[in-house]
């Protein structure tokens, strides 16, 4: 079973209309309400590609029941605490030229909802072959929280994949997570490297794997990826595609990395997986969803490159 963590979790909205009008009155073509966050994200993506998934998460309020509610109907499993405040709600008005995001703060979690959090986490991590941990924390929370978890999975020898940002970033690949991924503002600012070769993202991302880490990902947006593994680089280049959103592609990619490392692969079927499901869930206007037939499309179309 994949694990997905979901320590912010939120109801995404998307809105589809013709032209945004700042000022005026704008009528919707279209409304998609789903569970949201960048951990729920990933478990639909993950069930989708067939594996039994477990989302943990703490949610409040009648968006956190929204959210239970869609996970049930979806067939993914969950296990949550319920908190005092309510869930976060995020917003994406999409019109024919922009895409535009209004996301709330979110909630406050307690030192003893944090807790509560972590004894689930405890209860339930005997279920995982692989862990995923994605996104922001929400405020109460300290930033050594994904290095927390990481090391409880490592006494479990659980291995623990990582995508967050800033401090919750730097703090867990401290603690040597299995795998990071990672984008190209973050890897600079954390390595102090100016990315402008493929040598600097080999000397950026080796610092990474320095720290006791098994794989090292950059993602690169239309770009494609490059990874680190066994002291080889690859690059992963995708097809041109049409997007529709780009909300919560990092999080396909990632659903297809862990699925993928599960079912043991092989680090090219790794990449090429994500790679294909993060171009996948960008054709699409709704939030972690693939079409199964775009996704093998895309898969014959990706090239990886060892270039080490």
């Amino acid at each position: 079973m994949i694990v997905s963590i979901c320590l912010n979790p939120s109801v995404d909205v998307a809105l589809t209309i013709k032209k945004l009008k700042l000022g005026k009155i704008n009528r919707t073509q279209n409304v998609i309400r789903v569970a949201g966050g960048k951990g729920n994200n990933v478990a639909r993506i993950t069930k989708i590609l067939g594996e039994d998934t477990l989302v943990i998460e703490p949610v409040g309020g009648s968006d956190g029941q929204f959210i239970c509610s869609e996970l049930a109907r979806l067939g993914i499993d969950y296990a949550i605490i319920n908190i005092t405040q309510p869930t976060r709600r995020c917003i994406a008005i999409i019109d024919e030229d922009f895409i535009t995001e209004v996301r709330e703060n979110g909630p406050t979690l307690t030192d003893e909802e944090y807790q509560q959090f972590i004894n689930l986490y405890k209860q339930n991590i005997k279920k995982a072959s692989v862990i995923t941990a994605s996104g922001s924390l929400p405020k109460g929370i300290n930033n050594e929280a994904y290095a927390d978890l990481i090391k409880i999975a490592q006494k479990h020898n659980v291995p623990f994949f990582l995508d967050a940002k800033a401090e919750a970033l730097y703090k867990g690949i401290k603690a040597k997570p299995t795998l990071v991924k990672i984008n190209e503002t973050e890897l600079a600012e954390w390595s102090g490297i100016k990315l402008n070769s493929i040598q600097q993202y080999i000397n950026a991302l080796s610092r990474i794997k320095k720290e006791g880490i098994e794989i090292a990902i950059v993602s690169l947006g239309e770009k494609g990826m490059l990874a680190f593994w066994k002291n080889k680089l690859y690059q992963v280049k995708v097809p041109l595609i049409k997007i529709k959103s780009t909300v919560g592609c990092g999080d396909a990619t990632m659903a297809g990395i862990a699925v993928a490392y599960k079912q043991n692969l092989g680090i090219k079927q790794v990449l090429k997986l994500g790679a294909a499901c993060g171009s996948a869930a960008a054709m699409q206007t709704a939030t972690g969803i693939i079409n199964l037939r775009d996704l093998e499309h895309l898969k014959a179309k990706i090239k990886i490159t060892e270039l080490t």
